[in-house]
């Protein structure tokens, strides 16, 4: 038996997860999205680049990333290059984006990120998802209603009048005010 030769490479392949934080977002306020990166190869994977283009419901605030990759954000398309990062058979990193929510939107929002690196091939991409989320906007509604008594008031003698204001929305509502204009024929006695 002559025997052969065997070459194995080392190939590198990595995995790419997605969540966002808080679970349930709310309107106007501020939504992390964590975008973590491991080597599931048996090679080191270099040059490895990241592209998130967020919703337009969500507002670019900050984002978190580890040393070697260089962020730039063009409109809502944020972009980390790793240039200079080797990542190790089983290493890993994440990074954190960081946005605001729309404050007056009704809907789900979804978010992708993509990964690739050179040393997978350039044009390869890994696709992480979000699950996504939903946001409500609040509803600024009032009911408004005036009773009286006594519900039959005689001339000349005292009618108090109650006016009762309800939220019934969703939104919170500061900086209420009630006019009340009387008929000639009453006089405010307070």
């Amino acid at each position: 038996d002559p025997g052969f030769d065997l070459t194995c490479s080392a190939l590198p392949s990595i995995s790419v997860t997605k969540m966002h934080f808080p679970a349930t977002p709310t309107n106007g306020g501020p939504v992390s999205y964590l975008i973590t990166v491991q080597n599931t190869g048996l090679a080191t994977v270099d040059n490895i680049s990241i592209v998130d283009t967020l919703a337009s419901q969500v507002f670019y605030t900050s984002n978190i990333a580890p040393a070697g990759l260089v962020f730039s954000q063009s409109g809502q398309i944020m972009s980390w290059n790793g240039a200079g990062i080797g990542l190790t058979p089983g290493a890993m990193f994440t990074v954190t984006l960081t946005g605001t929510t729309a404050l007056c939107y009704t809907g789900m929002i979804g978010n992708t990120a993509w990964v690739s690196a050179s040393s997978i091939g350039g044009s390869t991409q890994f696709k992480a998802t979000d699950s996504g989320f939903g946001l409500t906007s609040a509803i600024s509604s009032l009911t408004i209603s005036k009773t009286h008594t006594p519900a039959s008031p005689l001339n000349n003698n005292a009618v108090s009048f109650y006016i009762n204001v309800t939220n019934t929305g969703t939104a919170t509502i500061t900086s209420i005010k009630v006019v009340d204009t009387l008929s000639p024929q009453v006089t405010y006695t307070g």
